[in-house]
């Protein structure tokens, strides 16, 4: 096994996994345990967001409101390297999604993943 191997299946291996978890998501009526060190170094949003300046670096719970909550779950998919797949039944279903994720990508502030949507998409 090559060292990127083991990092990716490493990281897939903590997605929504409660152990050694320091932070829930919640939106709408789903629940993802996160690492905010990982949510971190992906993404500047959650880097301000678990710094000693707002509420959210002192909870264990971080809600989150107003986006698309299947696009909200693959996000943090894409964040721990989880293969996204669309079981979409038409391409509408799949372009729809898709635009969702640019949405969350952009508001949450992931560049690889707004550039990954546009590869997708083209």
């Amino acid at each position: 096994m090559t060292m990127a191997k083991f990092k990716r299946e490493t990281l897939q291996k903590q997605y929504n996994l409660p152990d050694l978890s320091d932070v829930v998501i919640c939106f709408a009526d789903r629940r993802i345990y996160a690492h905010k060190i990982i949510l971190s170094m992906a993404s500047d949003y959650f880097k301000a967001a678990f710094t000693d300046r707002f509420q959210e670096a002192y909870s264990k719970e971080l809600k989150l409101y107003g986006d698309d909550q299947d696009a909200l779950e693959w996000m943090f998919r894409w964040i721990y390297d989880v293969d996204l797949i669309s079981s979409s039944d038409t391409p509408w279903e799949s372009f729809e999604l898709y635009s969702d994720l640019w949405a969350v990508s952009s508001k949450y502030q992931l560049p690889g993943l707004m550039d990954h949507v546009v590869e997708v998409v083209e």
